[in-house]
């Protein structure tokens, strides 16, 4: 889920976005991630109905200073938002943030983080807010019984 925050000059208000995320860590501090977010939103003209909002981004991580359960991580990526309103339509866009994310269970974290966008042409989406789950495949149990070898 995100919050999406849009600029002064746009039409938009702030709203609620759902979403889906796809990543690979690599050995070391680094990952890549694809996300997917979409919504609705209510232009500020009363009565023009919804919006649709859709955003696509590719991301670059890197995690800094991790602990073993929480790891913050710093982003670098670019996109495409499409906003359905009359003369803006998708355009291009970079975005860098930051967030954390910290395990609650063997495989599953919560993760939030704060994303700036910078548009090419129109600019409307400015910032986001996103709160989530973040469940990693593969990833050994940290609570796995290991059993000594018998000795002779």
């Amino acid at each position: 889920m995100a919050i999406a925050y849009y600029s002064n000059v746009s039409e938009l208000e702030r709203d609620p976005l759902i979403g889906l995320g796809v990543g690979y860590r690599f050995t070391g501090p680094f990952a890549v991630e694809l996300d997917y977010l979409t919504g609705g939103s209510a232009p500020e003209t009363s009565g023009a109905g919804s919006v649709d909002v859709d955003i696509w981004n590719i991301r670059s991580l890197v995690y800094l200073l991790e602990s073993e359960r929480l790891h913050p991580f710093a982003s670098l990526g670019f996109g495409i938002q499409d906003i359905d309103l009359p003369d803006v339509g998708s355009e291009s866009q970079v975005n860098a943030g930051f967030g954390l994310r910290w395990n609650i269970l063997d495989n599953l974290d919560a993760r939030t983080s704060l994303n700036f966008y910078d548009g090419q042409e129109f600019g409307d989406l400015k910032r986001s807010f996103n709160l989530g789950l973040h469940y990693q495949f593969g990833r050994a149990s940290s609570h796995q019984v290991v059993r000594p070898e018998p000795v002779d």
